[in-house]
């Protein structure tokens, strides 16, 4: 009855198709369809972008000073050539090496050279400095010979900005950068920053080569005491605690590595064993238990009780004379004498049995008792032993802190002595490690602003920043408005795609013939519908759902109605959104009496079929009853309908606010899901699709599609 006509099924060229993506076995061609979509979307975006940083760029050349830039090389050693030599001349490269050229590196940015380079040109006193920078009024401000320590302050930071230490990676050659709108002043500037960190550089080690001639004295003095001192206490602290090191060789030496925190205690070997027995203890405790409560209240249930001979002996008894008795009540009856000695003979058994078991509970209780018995006590020698071992650890650690003192204030009091032979004058002997390499030359061409780099700078800029915000814009949730993003975002099958009508009665007319693209439209989707069934055929109770009231369910539903009329079918519309009714309105019909009240008993099916003027086609409307709770009855109702009619068609309310609206999608045999063109957001539309829960949904209506861009130039891709 409810084979679907052949002519639904029969391909069209005048359908509404969606690419597949995939289909032709190129797997990135609805990817770039995608990015062409969003290019084509943010043309006018992108292409401003564009426009606007290459203008920004040209216009940022010509506005900018130009500025010229002068170089001075230096090479930063190392190590320095030792005149006299006081050890090892070789340096192993370690991570010191880069802690050494980023300390140098940082001395070069530092404001105090700055501020040397800064007095060497007469920057302080020179108001022309100042307004070349751009610093007219913090010159001003702090005019007179109480301002100056002030103003070379200043100048220092405004060369700090100017001035760019370069490292040549894999090279002791350091490049300095001097960038100025004066040639002259750049060339000066590079020229004195080197020189004024060769000198500075020697000044530090002549101070260094002072101070630690001074200091080291002052050292060993005050080390000398302190070894004495700490020599004694351990001595002391050992003599007082009757600590004897036997792990030390019989001559007293410690050897390289010796640690007296870590020498053996007879307490540790005495913990290992004991926690061994308790570890032992525990596993026997555990295993009584576990027998123990295997038992239950049906002791001779137990493994035990099964392997007790004396209880294999009494069942095996048991079942032999309930065998006789058996065989004796069949013969002669239970009232025979025979057979009532062989019933005391059985209560008599099971009596011994139940003995038997409970002797077996109580050795199980013993065998746990003596287990838990041996386990505490092998814990409290564990504890013990654990405070024994932890005192005398602590006497132990105790001793080590003293030695190690000892050991680093000899090691520290022989390393100054040999030191203090060294000193001398090798330091001040020593020459510098900083050489000019290369002396700066007068530019004779501006360093910035370079208009080519800006241009494509700025150009990729405007460029990225269109891009990231249509990549942004297109990130806001408008909700589905391409058809390919349909199955994509919600992982729903895609039945049909329905053209936006010029006019939006056009959709939803329930006695107007609907626009050509519509009624074709409607017809692939009842032949998708029909072949995602098993086996192909249109569903005979169909839910039609959506998220939101405004998405165009209900036209939907009346569209799926008259395209299966128009196949000579027998179908009937009902309308379960109480708190809405809609559906009678478009074939200019009352509400009432309908839906609620057939389900609630005040009506019968007959008084609330109503004939629509579309041959085949009835409706049921909501009725007058908005609280009744529809899903009440509903499949039942279904299920009478389908034996008068071919089809039913239910418009369901909507997701979003009808606590009912799962339950009525669910009542039917398929359930369409209803999406229009940008109306509800993705994410409210899968935690829609969630509340539905295990529902199966034979696919989705894409509604109120309006493409902005010819379909058939994507295609072409």
């Amino acid at each position: 009855m409810n084979s679907i006509p052949p002519h639904f099924l029969s391909p069209s060229d005048r359908l509404v198709t969606v690419p597949k993506g995939d289909s032709t076995g190129e797997p990135h061609k609805a990817r770039w369809r995608r990015i062409l979509r969003l290019m084509i979307f943010w043309r006018w975006l992108l292409a401003g972008g564009v426009i606007g940083g290459a203008l920004l760029g040209g216009l940022v050349s010509l506005l900018t000073t130009p500025r010229y830039t002068a170089t001075t090389e230096l090479q930063i050693a190392r190590e320095t050539a030792q005149i006299v030599n006081l050890g090892a001349t070789t340096h192993d490269v370690s991570i010191g090496d880069q802690e050494f050229y980023q300390t140098q590196y940082s001395l070069l940015r530092s404001q105090a050279l700055a501020e040397r380079v800064a007095s060497d040109i007469g920057a302080p006193d020179s108001p022309d400095f100042f307004v070349i920078f751009g610093k007219r009024r913090e010159f001003y401000e702090n005019a007179g010979a109480s301002g100056r320590d002030r103003r070379r302050e200043i100048a220092g930071k405004i060369l700090l900005s100017h001035v760019t230490v370069v490292p040549m990676h894999g090279t002791s050659l350091v490049d300095i950068d001097a960038t100025t709108p004066s040639p002259a002043l750049s060339k000066d500037i590079a020229r004195l920053w080197g020189q004024d960190f060769i000198a500075a550089n020697l000044d530090r080690r002549q101070a260094a080569a002072v101070y630690a001639r001074r200091f080291l004295g002052e050292q060993i003095a005050d080390l000398r005491g302190k070894l004495d001192e700490a020599e004694l206490r351990a001595l002391q602290y050992a003599t007082s605690q009757d600590m004897v090191d036997l792990t030390l060789p019989n001559n007293g030496q410690r050897p390289d590595g010796y640690d007296p925190a870590q020498a053996r205690l007879l307490a540790s070997d005495a913990l290992v064993t004991m926690s061994s027995a308790r570890v032992a203890a525990t596993t026997e405790r555990i295993n009584a238990a576990s027998r123990l409560a295997a038992v239950g209240d049906q002791p001779g249930a137990s493994s035990d009780a099964l392997a007790y001979r004396a209880l294999g002996l009494l069942r095996k008894e048991r079942a032999d004379v309930a065998a006789q008795y058996e065989a004796a009540a069949a013969r002669q009856g239970t009232d025979d004498a025979s057979a009532k000695q062989l019933r005391a003979r059985l209560v008599s058994l099971d009596t011994s049995i139940r003995t038997e078991g409970g002797r077996v509970r109580t050795a199980l209780q013993q065998a746990y008792q003596g287990a838990l018995g041996r386990e505490q006590a092998l814990s409290l020698q564990v504890n013990a032993i654990k405070e024994s071992l932890a005192e005398q650890r602590k006497r132990s650690i105790q001793y080590a802190i003293y030695r190690r003192e000892a050991d680093s204030d000899r090691m520290l009091y022989e390393a100054l002595l040999q030191r203090s032979k060294e000193i001398g004058v090798a330091a001040v002997l020593e020459s510098n490690n900083v050489t000019l390499v290369g002396a700066p030359r007068l530019p004779d061409r501006p360093s910035s602003p370079n208009i080519a780099v800006n241009l494509v700078l700025f150009t990729l800029a405007g460029t990225l920043i269109s891009v990231i915000a249509a990549l942004l814009l297109n990130r806001i949730d408008r909700g589905i408005n391409e058809p390919i993003d349909f199955e994509e975002k919600l992982v729903l099958p895609l039945l049909g795609v329905v053209p936006k009508p010029a006019v939006p009665e056009a959709a939803s007319g329930g006695t107007t013939e609907m626009p050509f693209a519509l009624a074709e439209a409607y017809l692939e989707i009842v032949a998708n519908l029909a072949l995602s069934s098993v086996p192909p055929d249109v569903p005979a109770s169909i839910g039609v759902i959506s998220t939101w009231t405004r998405e165009g369910s209900t036209a939907t539903a009346i569209a799926l109605a008259r395209t299966l009329a128009r196949g000579r079918r027998k179908v009937v519309l009902v309308d379960a959104n109480l708190r809405a009714p809609s559906l009678h309105l478009p074939f200019a019909l009352e509400n009432g009496p309908g839906l609620a009240n057939l389900l609630s008993g005040d009506a019968k099916l007959d008084d609330v079929l109503r004939m629509t003027a579309i041959e085949g086609l009835s409706i049921i409307p909501a009725g007058d009853a908005p609280d009744f709770l529809v899903a009440n009855g509903l499949e039942q109702l279904l299920a009478e309908l389908r034996t008068r009619f071919d089809h039913v068609i239910v418009d369901c309310p909507a997701l979003d606010g009808h606590a009912e609206a799962p339950l009525i999608g669910a009542a039917t045999a398929a359930l369409v899901y209803v999406v229009a063109a940008g109306v509800a957001p993705v994410a409210t539309i899968r935690m829609a699709l969630r509340r539905l829960g295990d529902t199966r949904i034979s696919g989705g209506i894409f509604t109120m599609y309006a493409p902005r861009i010819r379909q058939d130039s994507v295609l072409k891709l």
